[in-house]
């Protein structure tokens, strides 16, 4: 196989460093590109670029947002600007999916079916933010993220600062962690998020390396997926008369299912990685299915388990 030079194109803007290799997608002799432009103190420029590739070069067919469709990527301030920045973007046939946030998450479809005519098509506004979107169909889509309460910094200055009256203390806060949701997209104009799950005070890998999260399709056309998660707890620990609190992370490979027969997002269970060798990261996790079997690879050592009995572990090997 033989690599050849076939054509180039300068845009404005960058493509940022989290997983900026989903933000190209090619379809047939087009290449759609998201770039972005400024930062969060003067306001972002996010753009979708439409490019057409003719004699050893790209030309700009269109970007949105565009004169007929003026619309911004991100939403605007009271100031006329936007401060949102974007987390991730999916390409999945003829729709863009891109998601910002600054305190809650705007989830945009964007309808790529006319090249010469891209426009949002909807949104979608919840808590926290996706920073790795799998399509799964044409209707469904898995997002996995964070799970934040847009309240917080407010419910922090209220406590802070007696004078503050604009903001509900008792209002319980939103169980802020590692998030996975299913939406339905099957209606662009209208996306809707069908199920979520929340690890609370947890994270998982895969908002940052996709390689992270495994994925098997079944042959009733179930999809399994596995993610690491690593949380922090304290436990209270004494000695003599003296007693203190002690950080330690738990770390575990979660088990979800996706049908979408049913279109429902199930947890299935964890499987616990008792690491005692000291490598408490979960930055390198990773996992392998293969049928009923998952083994969850943590730092130097494997674990086995079954999908339908997740709690039978043998290990670490």
């Amino acid at each position: 196989m033989e690599i050849d030079y076939v054509n180039s194109a300068s845009l404005a803007g960058r493509f940022n460093w989290h997983l900026s290799n989903l933000r190209f997608s090619e379809q047939g002799d087009y290449l759609r590109v998201v770039t972005t432009s400024g930062n969060g103190r003067s306001g972002f420029e996010h753009k979708l670029n439409i490019l057409l590739a003719s004699d050893n070069e790209f030309s700009v067919v269109n970007q949105l947002p565009n004169a007929t469709n003026v619309t911004p990527i991100g939403k605007v301030s009271d100031d006329g600007k936007v401060y949102e920045d974007i987390k991730a973007v999916r390409f999945f046939e003829n729709n863009a999916y891109i998601v910002t946030f600054l305190t809650i998450d705007p989830l945009y479809v964007i309808d790529l079916s006319d090249n010469n005519n891209p426009k949002i098509a909807g949104a979608l506004e919840i808590p926290g933010y996706s920073a790795y979107l799998h399509p799964i169909s044409d209707g469904l889509l898995l997002g996995i993220g964070q799970n934040i309460d847009e309240n917080r910094i407010g419910l922090f200055e209220a406590s802070a600062t007696a004078e503050d009256d604009k903001v509900d203390t008792s209002v319980a806060p939103v169980i802020e962690g590692a998030k996975v949701s299913l939406f339905d997209v099957s209606d662009i104009t209208a996306p809707r998020e069908i199920q979520s799950i929340v690890y609370e005070n947890g994270y998982t890998p895969v908002e940052y390396d996709y390689k992270a999260l495994s994925h098997l399709v079944m042959e009733n056309g179930d999809h399994r997926f596995a993610l690491p998660i690593e949380r922090w707890k304290t436990n209270s620990v004494t000695e003599g008369d003296n007693s203190f609190m002690v950080w330690q992370a738990e770390n575990f490979l979660s088990l979800i299912e996706v049908s979408s027969a049913n279109e429902t997002l199930k947890q299935v269970g964890n499987i616990n990685a008792n690491d005692q060798s000291g490598n408490s990261s979960s930055w390198d996790d990773r996992s392998i299915i293969h049928n009923d079997d998952v083994y969850y690879i943590h730092g130097n050592q494997v674990w086995r388990s079954y999908w339908q009995n997740p709690e039978l572990i043998s290990g670490p090997f």
